[in-house]
């Protein structure tokens, strides 16, 4: 789905339709998963309010050159998403640079962080 960037009391935060998702992350609460704000209910149905990050894995590689360090916080941030992702009892489904969300702090430290679980689905019982 489109995300949407808006302003609200003064802070930026991104906006999504996306009722399945909003059921996924509203659960999900973790240093590496983008993180939920909240929902609204507008004309085109129920959306989710997210914090802002204004770029994904792959718009920061096309502009930037990671060093180790950085390479082991986002390989690293992003395996800890997933298995807390897979511990909570979700299967994510579409794991992809455009789905990673890239915080930088510094030069010295970036924070990878899990975004659209619009297809994520429980994970099967044995």
């Amino acid at each position: 789905g489109v995300v949407y960037k808006i302003e609200l009391d003064g802070k930026t935060y991104a906006l999504k339709t996306s009722a399945k998702e909003m059921a996924v992350l509203q659960r999900l609460k973790h240093h590496n998963i983008v993180l939920f704000i909240g929902f609204t209910q507008l004309d085109l149905g129920q959306a989710i309010i997210m914090e802002f990050i204004n770029e994904n894995l792959r718009e920061h590689l096309d502009l930037n050159r990671l060093d180790k360090r950085q390479f082991v916080q986002i390989a690293g941030g992003v395996s800890k998403g997933i298995a807390y992702v897979h511990e909570m009892g979700f299967v994510h489904k579409d794991v992809k640079s455009a789905n990673i969300l890239v915080r930088v702090i510094s030069s010295a430290e970036v924070i990878p962080q899990i975004c659209d679980f619009g297809v994520a689905r429980p994970v099967p019982e044995d």
